[in-house]
């Protein structure tokens, strides 16, 4: 027996006690239905279903490592493993403040100390222009020119 009725409180009030038990029954076994669906589609993934990949709910792991509680990155007084310097630098450049980046005081004669240091290396393409001077020389046996040819 399948009873349509808006379940309000007062409707349910209304009803025999068998009726309830009736009720709460068939209730019960359509979540169990709907639940049972709604898990099925949530462990759906490219390997059982005809979705793609793509579409795949990856479960992010745990690291095994515990918290350090130190910031991320290299800690004050370790050793830097930075760019290693082959060579001395070509050329030098410091690089003054001509005005605060606060109020805009000129800043060109007040005494600087040493801040930081970049190196940057600098690629540059040469381009160099050759003229070469064909000569031509005529046969003093058949009495015909010569001419060179450039392999380049």
């Amino acid at each position: 027996m399948v009873m349509k009725i808006e379940i309000t409180r007062e409707n349910l009030e209304k009803l025999e006690k068998s009726e309830l038990i009736e009720l709460i029954l068939t209730m019960s076994k359509q979540f169990e239905e709907r639940i049972s669906e709604l898990e099925n589609k949530l462990n759906m993934n490219s390997t059982n279903s005809s979705l793609p990949p793509s579409s795949d709910r990856h479960k992010q792991t745990k690291s095994l490592r515990g918290k350090s509680g130190k910031k991320p990155g290299g800690q004050k007084g370790h050793k830097g493993r930075g760019l290693k310097l082959e060579r001395e630098p070509d050329e030098v450049i410091a690089v003054m403040l001509k005005k605060c980046a606060v109020c805009e005081f000129n800043l060109h004669e007040v005494e600087t100390e040493h801040y930081d240091t970049k190196y940057v290396y600098d690629v540059q393409i040469e381009v160099k222009l050759i003229k070469y001077d064909l000569q031509k020389a005529a046969c003093p046996e058949c009495g015909e020119s010569s001419v060179p040819i450039l392999d380049e």
